[in-house]
């Protein structure tokens, strides 16, 4: 027999003045409850973010990425970039 079940409460917010979507997932893990939300926000783009909580205690929260692929590839690059000019070795002179 699995582990007994546990009810994960998950906010799903649209916009800022509007009140959440509460969704409710019975499982026996948070990772699936965190991908189940996941999934549902891949499917609605009214959502803009999602909170897993079990209880009050918070254990997940992600926000959508609602740009096209490249230009969230070519963002992530121009941050590794910039944090890259930035870093330097510990001891060795600034650039």
């Amino acid at each position: 027999m699995g582990a007994p079940l546990r009810t994960f409460t998950c906010r799903f917010t649209a916009r800022r003045h509007e009140p959440p979507t509460i969704a409710f997932y019975l499982t026996d893990q948070p990772d699936r409850a965190c991908e189940l939300a996941r999934r549902e926000l891949v499917a609605h783009p009214e959502f803009a973010a999602f909170e897993v909580l079990e209880g009050e205690t918070l254990l997940f929260t992600e926000v959508a990425d609602r740009r096209p692929k490249a230009a969230a590839a070519a963002h992530a690059h121009h941050a590794r970039e910039r944090w890259r000019a930035r870093w330097r070795w510990p001891g060795s002179p600034a650039r």
